[in-house]
């Protein structure tokens, strides 16, 4: 019965770890920090719970098989926790017109830093690239780095830069004990080379960090694009996503930019830090621990996690041998119990629980698995969609340039031939005529006549040649002059008063006129005056 006993206790240990994952897997990880203090010897453990308040009966805390006494829980912001906010913006072209919000979100959360704490943030610039600041924590300081970002040209590496944010958090010594991964992007990734999506995810699910996603929408049209950027926050230790989804329909929550921001902060506040005491651990031979956290919320939900901590992140007590022998077995006789009496009754239920809590796992892996899968498939669609809309939007650009290398090409072609014709229009022999107003001082007018052309002469610039604009009998285009072969011609044009070759009316026949012949036009009569052809 001995043996029967140890296994309905396996069995039940085993029961027990089933569930516990099985409640892990279902929920958000939430353990975002994990430290000892140096004096005390406490363990402090940072939880990232939001909307959630909770007293030291609220929380569970186990290493490996030892429970340990939870001694007091305050939110992070009553403690004094240090906090680095990591901040990546968009700043690639599809974030034109965006820029003043991105700025909105940067200036709330930088409204909450507190120097004296020893807060701070760095500021990180991404399309192509990655131009970050150091540490800031100076308000003017991080005041001029915001009003410096300007979107560019380039294309997004979104999955690119994820990765880039989750190591520099883990691996700089300026990051403090509280740290967030903040996104601040419409959630477009159009670079065709770079990380994949699900690089990105794999390193945000083995960080234990936050990351809250701030996705900056113009219509409800982007939602799509910021509910794929706010999948980051869900898979990360305790994120969340912005703007929330509202409550009436599947659009977005009616957020500023600057509520956006400010909201980060109070959730990094919010955070519960809880302090559990050690002193009844002692070290192990084990190289590592498991440490589980178990916070049961006035909502009702029951939230576990665990993670795992080495040995040489803890100062541990060394342990004492056991120094009670082992009971002789002969000298005992203990007389039958429960568990003989009930044992294998037992045994079938602790089984039957057992496999339905192994059925139940089975069946929510199962779905996640689909889950995932269908997240992928959908992922890769998108992918493809996109990389469609960017090669029809290349076809379309590069159409565009060879169109206006054309429309270029025939307005060079086009002056080169109104140069020519200029110049052979200038190149042609000219016959100076004099027009002399009888009666009239000082009023007379030459007119240049070329070769073979027929030019136009009255009151304003609609004719070849101004004869007299104060002149207002005059017609805009009165009367037409002809130089060919060494005769002069004139022919009325039309005009409202006529045209006389002396008294006689032209009409819009050519008429032969020579030195000396007097022509009426406008309110004069002119003499002609040429040299003899």
């Amino acid at each position: 019965m001995k043996k029967a006993a140890a296994f309905i206790t396996g069995m039940i240990l085993i029961s027990v770890l089933v569930s516990s994952a099985g409640a892990a897997g279902a929920g958000q990880a939430f353990i975002d920090g994990v430290s000892q203090d140096a004096e005390s010897g406490n363990l402090n453990v940072l939880c990232a719970l939001p909307g959630e308040t909770g007293a030291a009966d609220s929380f569970e805390v186990t290493l490996d098989e030892t429970t340990l006494p939870v001694l007091s829980v305050s939110t992070a912001d009553e403690a004094g926790v240090a906090k680095t906010f990591y901040c990546m913006v968009d700043v690639s072209g599809s974030m034109k017109g965006r820029m003043d919000q991105a700025k909105d979100v940067l200036t709330a959360i930088s409204a909450d830093l507190d120097a004296d704490e020893g807060d701070n943030m760095v500021i990180a610039a991404f399309g192509n690239g990655i131009t970050e600041t150091g540490f800031l924590t100076d308000p003017e300081e991080i005041a001029a780095a915001v009003a410096d970002l300007e979107y560019t040209s380039e294309d997004t590496d979104l999955y690119s830069a994820v990765i880039h944010g989750i190591e520099f958090l883990e691996g700089q010594s300026q990051v403090n004990e509280q740290a967030a991964l903040v996104i601040i992007s419409d959630g477009c990734d159009d670079q065709a080379y770079g990380s994949s999506y699900e690089e990105a995810c794999e390193a945000v699910e083995n960080a234990d960090l936050p990351v809250y996603t701030a996705a900056i929408i113009l219509s409800e049209e982007d939602y799509d694009a910021a509910l794929d950027l706010g999948s980051f926050a869900k898979q990360s230790a305790g994120g969340s996503y912005f703007p929330k989804s509202s409550e009436t329909d599947s659009g977005p929550a009616d957020m500023t930019a600057a509520e956006i921001g400010s909201e980060i902060a109070a959730e990094m506040n919010s955070f519960l830090y809880v302090r559990a005491d050690l002193s009844g651990v002692t070290k192990s031979d084990s190289g590592a621990y498991t440490l589980s956290v178990t916070f049961s919320g006035d909502s009702g939900y029951v939230y576990t996690d665990s993670r795992e901590i080495s040995a040489g992140e803890l100062g541990l007590a060394e342990g004492e041998a056991d120094s009670e022998s082992e009971p002789d077995e002969a000298d005992t006789d203990p007389e039958p119990g429960f568990l003989e009496t009930y044992g294998t009754l037992l045994l079938v239920i602790v089984i039957l629980i057992a496999a339905g809590i192994i059925i139940i796992a089975v069946v929510l892996i199962a779905r996640m698995k689909k889950s995932r899968k269908e997240e992928k498939e959908k992922r890769k669609k998108q992918e493809e969609q996109k990389r469609l809309e960017r090669e029809e939007r290349e076809r379309a650009e590069q159409t565009e340039r060879e169109l206006a290398e054309q429309r270029e090409r025939e307005r060079l072609e086009q002056e080169e031939i109104a140069r020519q014709e200029k110049e052979a229009f200038e190149a042609l022999p000219r016959f100076p005529v004099r027009l002399v107003a009888l009666g009239v001082k000082q009023k007379e007018y030459t007119l240049e006549l070329v070769q073979g052309c027929e030019m136009t002469i009255g009151r304003n610039d609609k004719a070849m040649i101004v004869l007299d604009p104060q002149d207002r009998q005059l017609s805009s285009v009165h009367f037409m002059m002809f130089w060919d072969n060494g005769t002069v011609y004139v022919r009325d044009a039309g005009s409202t008063n006529g045209t006389f070759r002396n008294g006689v009316a032209l009409g819009g026949r050519r008429t032969i006129v020579r030195p000396g012949d007097m022509l009426r036009a406008g309110s004069y009569d002119y003499r002609v005056m040429m040299q003899e052809v």
